[in-house]
């Protein structure tokens, strides 16, 4: 995949109720040959809204666009990716933003940070602190992949999501609506079924899309 994608990642540090956190608010997934610029200003072909930023890192490097950094990415932005390639040319840019921009990996951890953090939601760019940011964010996309997990701990944002992408063209893999499948399960046959469920709804979507 590092031969046909470049990443690019906004990493930042803050305090949030009080205790120092690293985050992460987006990431850029876009073909090799572009300008960085062209994707960090531009406009996602795909938004996938994921749970956290896990185990991405940003690279050591002096390159630095308007805050955005390279970025190594880890095995789901290379599920990802491997959505894009499959999408026959029409999904060049995908942008990864996340229900929180907690960059913690270990999952249960997470979800005990937000509960600790329930009084100060300055992390999700679904708080209404960046509703404008998220209006931005929302208004420039084609397509949104829902991907963010089964827990419960998860459906209060989820819920943030649905009213925010509200007539948007979107797809996931959900039995209640609330919880959606993460793109990359620990089991084969679930990561197979994954993967050819999102390729056909992602190809339908762009099949019936309206002509510009």
């Amino acid at each position: 995949m590092k031969e046909r994608f470049s990443v690019w990642g906004h990493f930042y540090e803050k305090k949030i109720a009080g205790h120092s956190e690293k985050l992460r608010s987006r990431l850029e997934i876009f073909p090799l040959d572009w300008e960085p610029s062209r994707a960090i200003f531009g406009n996602p072909d795909l938004i996938v809204v994921m749970m956290n930023p896990g185990k991405s890192e940003p690279l050591a490097s002096l390159e630095n666009i308007d805050g955005f950094v390279p970025a190594n990415p880890d095995r789901t932005q290379n599920q990802i990716m491997k959505l894009m390639l499959d999408s026959d040319g029409q999904i060049l840019h995908a942008r990864i933003i996340n229900l929180s921009d907690l960059r913690e990996k270990d999952s249960a951890i997470f979800r005990k940070k937000l509960q600790l953090y329930a009084a100060d939601e300055s992390h999700s760019i679904f708080d209404s602190s960046r509703k404008v940011e998220l209006k931005k964010c929302f208004a420039a996309c084609g397509v949104i992949l829902f991907a963010w997990g089964l827990h419960p701990a998860y459906h209060p944002f989820a819920k943030r999501v649905l009213i925010a992408s509200k007539g948007k063209r979107t797809l996931g893999l959900t039995d209640d609506g609330l919880g959606y499948r993460h793109p990359l399960p620990r089991n084969a046959t679930a990561l197979k079924h994954w993967f050819e469920s999102a390729t056909t709804q992602l190809k339908n979507l762009l099949l019936n899309s309206p002509s510009p």
